[in-house]
């Protein structure tokens, strides 16, 4: 029997590990509260307010991407997404 893999599930695998590696890296903030603590001089204070911006523009920005998905279609807003994230993983490689 010759079965082919449906292309729907490609893109389900696609998205999956896009998700994953955005919200992997969304929530291991807390991993990394100590060294930049220790490393910037920076207070517990300051980092949570970090993270408390970074997920008050996420849920900020939410309708605004569901609009733009409803537009211009997921495939699009996803691709550009993934994009981005992947040029800010590669961008935090020159943080010093």
């Amino acid at each position: 029997m010759n079965r082919k893999i449906h292309y729907a599930w490609v893109i389900i695998v696609d998205i999956f590990l896009a998700f994953l590696a955005v919200q992997g890296a969304r929530l291991a903030f807390g991993a990394f509260m100590e060294p930049w603590e220790r490393d910037l001089s920076i207070t517990r204070g300051t980092t949570s307010l970090i993270s408390t911006i970074s997920f008050i523009i996420y849920g900020i920005t939410q309708p605004i991407i569901g609009r733009l998905v409803d537009n211009y279609g997921a495939r699009v807003i996803l691709s550009i997404s993934t994009l981005l994230v992947g040029i800010c993983f590669f961008a935090i490689t020159f943080i010093t």
